[in-house]
């Protein structure tokens, strides 16, 4: 290394640590500071994830028996496996209540490479975001899944159409409901704009967590009714066994 780039490492070596003291950089799931290049979770709170590795057994991965007789899907895939008190429990928290913007986009960013990364990767169009009430959408002020969205967006260079399906009435929380009312709750909440825009496509449906499958159901079930010839696939952060 010659002395003028040896010089200029230091500096930046430098001016990484200083910035890095009015504006630390911390693990969202532990908040131990992290080096100011690392995004979002420290190496210790990402090894401790518990991923499904689902997308090396593709359509073989059991998770795709979820839907079975209920809508067809080319392919289902979850990234992480959900359990309370778990780091994914606390990363739902932090992108849902939190205002953890940024750890969304890299999750979707980490979803993206993961898929990409297996034998079972396969193109697609575009991606589809779960939407959100617009009640909902105010109140928390931006949408998590659409999040996730652009980070599966950027690794893959597709684009979102988020203007596309809509929830058109504020159902109540699914969160301790029963998979039947599950299903009865969203039962005629979405529907679709545009649906030209999607014809013929290949489209990924994008959503935070897959527990009994019943709004990713009534989203798909929406779609397939306003573009009969979509094919979706489904891919979600968490799933809660």
């Amino acid at each position: 290394m010659s002395r003028l780039n040896k010089l200029y490492y230091q500096v930046t070596k430098i001016g990484e640590s200083l910035l890095s003291i009015p504006f630390p950089n911390r693990c969202f799931v532990c908040e131990k500071d992290l080096p100011y290049q690392q995004k979002c979770l420290c190496i210790d709170c990402h090894d401790n994830l518990r991923f499904t590795h689902f997308e090396q057994q593709g359509k073989n991965a059991y998770i795709n028996e979820i839907f079975y007789g209920r809508v067809y899907l080319n392919l289902v895939l979850s990234l992480l496996y959900f359990k309370t008190n778990s780091s994914t429990q606390n990363i739902l928290h932090q992108i849902k209540y939190n205002h953890g913007k940024e750890l969304a986009i890299y999750l979707g960013q980490l979803m993206a490479e993961k898929w990409k990364a297996s034998p079972h990767f396969e193109a697609f169009d575009g991606i589809i975001p779960v939407s959100l009430h617009e009640k909902k959408h105010f109140k928390r002020g931006y949408n998590q899944s659409k999040l996730l969205a652009q980070g599966l967006s950027e690794v893959f260079e597709i684009p979102i159409y988020d203007k596309v399906l809509y929830k058109g009435k504020h159902n109540s929380s699914q969160t301790k409901k029963s998979r039947a009312e599950r299903i009865d709750n969203v039962r005629k909440v979405f529907y679709v704009k545009h649906a030209e825009s999607i014809a013929n496509k290949h489209i990924l449906l994008v959503d935070d967590v897959l527990t009994t499958g019943a709004t990713l159901e009534a989203c798909a079930l929406t779609l397939k009714e306003s573009v009969p010839n979509l094919t979706i696939s489904i891919y979600t952060l968490a799933y809660a066994q």
